[in-house]
């Protein structure tokens, strides 16, 4: 097979959650329909064989866009609670202000 490289179980155990994950995204957009007619592609581990699927650049495309919204939204979601964060910690001080006004 040519030159391999030892990997650690931790970083096997990351890549196969990886591919566990972007299968998890084809599925839920039908493409495993489509993948059904692609040639299988088996890759084996030391502690697993996995079946992976021939994609298509279009599907690969797909992916790779449905990746790049669930980074965005996620981006926003953690902007707006930083936001929320900022906002109450500057009335929190406001309020101190005022009762040591008071």
């Amino acid at each position: 097979m040519g030159d391999e490289t030892e990997i650690s179980p931790d970083e096997e155990a990351e890549a196969l959650g990886v591919l566990h994950e972007v299968l998890e995204v084809f599925k839920k957009h039908l493409f495993l329909q489509s993948l059904r007619k692609a040639a299988p592609i088996r890759v084996e581990t030391k502690s697993k064989k996995v079946i992976l699927f021939d994609v298509s650049e279009a599907y690969w495309d797909d992916w790779q866009a449905e990746v790049k919204r669930k980074d965005q939204a996620e981006g926003e979601r953690e902007a707006a609670e930083e936001d929320e964060r900022e906002a109450f910690e500057e009335a929190a001080k406001l309020a101190q202000l005022k009762q040591k006004e008071n």
